[in-house]
């Protein structure tokens, strides 16, 4: 893949995370989960340059979501709980339509 490479980043992140939906919800650790997150906030940023705002919006939703259930796991560590907050503030902060 090409710095640069919309396409391919895309393609990467997208089979990553169509692993994740392969998996049972209970084999989704919270650290998984965080990183799950991560790739689809990077994903949502990737699609919003390319104007696909649409798949850009769906991409932070469900990073969202993924970041609560991290910071509602009881298994999940402080330090942990501090980056998938940290992540959310990202985000929120990349796509303001997300606090409408």
């Amino acid at each position: 893949m090409q710095l640069g490479d919309a396409n391919g980043a895309l393609e990467k992140f997208h089979r990553s995370l169509d692993v994740l939906r392969l998996m049972g919800s209970a084999e989704l650790t919270p650290t998984i989960e965080q990183e799950a997150a991560t790739t689809q906030a990077l994903s949502s940023v990737v699609e919003r340059r390319r104007g696909d705002d649409v798949a850009a919006e769906k991409g932070s939703t469900e990073a969202l979501a993924r970041i609560e259930r991290v910071l509602s796991a009881s298994s999940a560590s402080a330090e942990l709980k501090q980056k998938a907050a940290r992540l959310k503030s990202w985000i929120e902060q990349q796509d303001p339509s997300i606090n409408k």
